[in-house]
């Protein structure tokens, strides 16, 4: 009688739970100090599954990393379509996609996974690069595609390349103090809403002045 083949398929849920899982024990216990085995124990299953379906644990982590900015992905294209079916002014628009990319970038679990990351992806540049494809890439073609509408229904007059970088200077302006306290500070709270509120109004003014003399500067 011949031995049954050993089955690697998965459903959808049970890998999304072994991710799940995968990301709260790297943010807990760190990357070095947990285990296929801590995170089999917790989903049940296999190890032999874990390698099957994710490789080791470098490539979960991987995984985990595009986990992480999926969802943060899918988040902010929710708003991005919320903004592009309404009727607002550029001005409007980039507030509106700005508050709510600094309102995910400052939950609790994203900064800690950003930290996480940075940490680890100085061992292993890998992980740098995934997290950009995954995730800063992809925000990028999210306020990129933003101002490429109001450059049409506006006539900007902005090129190609221009727009790409409008795109670039904007989420700098709005979120890269954010990411850089937060990475520095262990202690890191962040701001009140009326303080991010009154920044980002400010940075939104800034980049439409930017808009309108750019091509003086």
């Amino acid at each position: 009688m011949k031995p049954k083949p050993y089955k690697t398929h998965i459903t959808e849920q049970k890998q999304r739970k072994i991710l799940e899982v995968a990301n709260e024990f790297f943010l807990k216990y760190g990357y070095k100090k947990t285990s296929l085995q801590m995170i089999v124990k917790q989903t049940g299953g296999s190890l032999a599954t874990i390698y099957k379906v994710f490789g080791n644990k470098e490539d979960l982590f991987q995984k985990v990393i595009e986990f992480n900015g999926q969802k943060f992905i899918e988040t902010m294209n929710q708003i991005f379509i919320q903004n592009m079916d309404s009727d607002l002014n550029l001005n409007e628009y980039l507030y509106n996609i700005g508050l709510h990319l600094i309102r995910e970038v400052l939950k609790a679990n994203n900064i800690a996974f950003l930290r996480l990351m940075i940490l680890e992806g100085y061992g292993n540049q890998s992980f740098i690069e995934t997290f950009r494809r995954s995730s800063d890439s992809m925000v990028f073609s999210i306020v990129s595609q933003g101002i490429k509408h109001y450059n049409s229904e506006q006539s900007l007059n902005l090129k190609d390349e221009e727009i790409e970088r409008c795109a670039r200077l904007f989420i700098h302006l709005i979120i890269e103090s954010y990411w850089f306290d937060s990475l520095l500070d262990s202690n890191y709270q962040p701001p009140k809403d009326d303080k991010i509120q009154e920044d980002l109004k400010r940075a939104v003014k800034f980049f439409m002045l930017y808009l309108k003399y750019y091509k003086e500067i």
